[in-house]
């Protein structure tokens, strides 16, 4: 057991590395919230309840990429969250290094695109911890008011 834990902290530490200082490719630039709003399945505010690994043991010693299994508590909706619901469970795809992962304990504005699979790509999104959102709340009020 200790060998695969020690690959899977690799895989968290890479995963960590990445976080909020993601790079950030040329296709991600340029969208406004308003033009996110429109091209996301989801779109809300939340405190992430529980995240897992996104990862997987593929061997004793090794691990891969898979969906991070999360759960939130949703604080405001701007889009594709029922009325009803005060939590919504999700599995956030790894699709690129653009990927991005959340953070138990942590409030997010997040974006995400629902896939065929039913998982969530947050790939070249504007989800971020809501202490780096800044006027984008405001922005989104007023997207999603038109």
């Amino acid at each position: 057991m200790l060998p695969y834990k020690k690959g899977l902290l690799g895989v968290v530490a890479l995963l960590a590395l990445h976080g909020s200082s993601r790079r950030i490719c040329a296709e991600c630039i340029g969208f406004s919230p308003c033009d996110a709003l429109q091209q996301s399945s989801v779109v809300f505010v939340a405190d992430v309840v529980e995240a897992g690994v996104p990862a997987e043991p593929i061997s004793e010693t090794q691990s891969k990429p898979a969906p991070q299994p999360a759960r939130f508590k949703i604080v405001e909706r701007f889009k594709g969250v029922p009325a009803d619901r005060q939590e919504i469970a999700a599995r956030i795809a790894f699709s690129s290094a653009e990927t991005v992962f959340v953070t138990a304990g942590t409030r997010y504005l997040v974006y995400a695109r629902e896939r065929a699979d039913g998982t969530w790509d947050t790939n070249c999104s504007r989800t971020k911890p809501l202490s780096e959102v800044g006027q984008e709340l405001s922005e989104l009020r007023r997207c999603r008011a038109r």
